[in-house]
């Protein structure tokens, strides 16, 4: 059982916080996702001052959002003394609970213990998205501010609720603090000009958290715990496939709000998946966006100013500006170590083919026709191993994945 107690809130320092007991676990799961060095804590969450009247202090939702994976995964159903909203509470139970337990084998079918109540907040009317400074977040950035169609933005957001790891370490207190720079310096630009919401909690501290925090359940439970201040928010959305129920895609943490994000909504908060169109698409489009062209970030890894040129995301990332044209790759060339990229320009792309026939590159379609050209026999016969992964796979000979073998 997770416990979640009484939230207090506390104006002067811009948090609310509850006492939260995790229960014991058995010696099997002991090893799974979310190692915790102490059962019983007091978890907090933290604003800038002036932000800290629009803390949801009235509801559990973001407290018992952020501890679902732990539930699922350990075995654990969840109790909590703040009511939570009915519309969450809903879409959680008839939903997103039962869609991941048809869908991830060993998903504990979490029940919700507590108070529920229904109606609307005190509200700002908000419409908000997530700036992390990648291509997915800054096209959502762009289109909602130059579209006059479109629903413009009020703010922007920035959350330390797991996508930086533990964050009682300083080497990924360092990481944050990169983030949240970069995220002010996008939200000052005068092309963007919004206000930027930077939230930090202790949920991590003393826990490995796996990578399905990141972006889905994280995102969501923080946003939740601003639903005063904000009322619609766009999740960015990556890739160009329909919506579609998940084939234990949900591991894919960029997947989860686009099947479950609706479900986590409340009276007060409507959660929207942002529109779904190719790279390439959003690539061209961004070329004409000052701030992305000066501040994109892909993957967090920046030297000297600049994205790697080797990591998986940034490689991917080049090879699909190359696709675009030699314009907009020099629009983005100073963002990128383009040195390291041309000089292991053969093993790069041997390894998005790898990625590839692992089951772990969601822009094939559009690398496929950059990538296979320039490889040889050589560099085929290197990946023999994958291919016949691959091909087990495809017929169906394969474990399926589960929520503890993700990291």
């Amino acid at each position: 059982m997770i416990e979640i107690g009484e939230i207090a809130f506390d104006c002067a320092r811009g948090e609310i916080s509850a006492e939260v007991c995790v229960g014991r676990i058995a010696d099997a799961i002991k090893k799974r996702l979310f190692p915790l060095r102490e059962a019983t804590r007091r978890v907090w969450y933290r604003v800038a001052p002036e932000y800290a009247k629009y803390l949801t202090w009235e509801r559990s939702d973001g407290f018992v959002v952020h501890h679902l994976i732990r539930a699922f995964t350990e075995g654990h159903d969840i109790a909590f003394k703040t009511p939570m909203s009915l519309e969450l509470y809903d879409g959680l139970t008839q939903i997103v609970i039962p869609l991941i337990c048809r869908h991830v084998p060993d998903a504990h079918p979490v029940r919700l213990l507590g108070p529920v109540v229904g109606g609307a907040l005190p509200s700002e009317g908000g419409t908000a998205t997530f700036c992390s400074g990648g291509v997915d977040s800054f096209y959502t950035i762009f289109t909602h501010q130059t579209q006059p169609t479109r629903r413009r933005l009020t703010h922007l957001l920035c959350f330390d609720v797991g996508a930086f790891g533990d964050t009682s370490e300083p080497i990924n207190t360092e990481e944050r603090e990169q983030s949240f720079s970069l995220a002010r310096a996008i939200a000052e630009d005068p092309e963007v000009a919004l206000p930027l919401v930077t939230l930090e909690t202790n949920l991590t501290h003393g826990a490995l958290v796996g990578h399905l925090m990141g972006m889905g359940f994280a995102n969501i439970g923080g946003a939740l715990l601003l639903q005063k201040l904000v009322a619609w928010m766009y999740c960015p959305g990556a890739g160009d496939q329909n919506p579609r129920t998940p084939d234990v895609s949900l591991l894919n943490s960029s997947d989860v709000t686009l099947w479950a994000g609706a479900a986590c909504s409340t009276a007060n908060l409507r959660i929207l998946h942002d529109d779904l169109c190719p790279r390439l698409e959003k690539l061209r489009a961004l070329a004409e966006f000052v701030p992305a062209r000066r501040y994109l970030l892909v993957g967090n890894v920046v030297k000297d100013g600049r994205n790697s040129g080797t990591t998986s995301k940034s490689v991917r990332t080049l090879l699909l500006l190359e696709a675009c044209g030699r314009t907009v790759v020099e629009a983005f060339a100073s963002r990128f170590d383009m040195e390291a990229f041309r000089a292991n320009r053969r093993s790069l792309l041997r390894e998005q083919l790898r990625l590839h026939l692992a089951g772990h590159n969601d822009y094939w379609s559009d690398l496929r026709q950059i990538v296979l050209p320039e490889l040889n026999v050589m560099d085929h016969l290197r990946l023999a191993k994958w291919y016949s992964r691959a091909f087990f796979r495809k017929i169906g000979c394969r474990k399926r994945k589960r929520f503890a073998s993700v990291y």
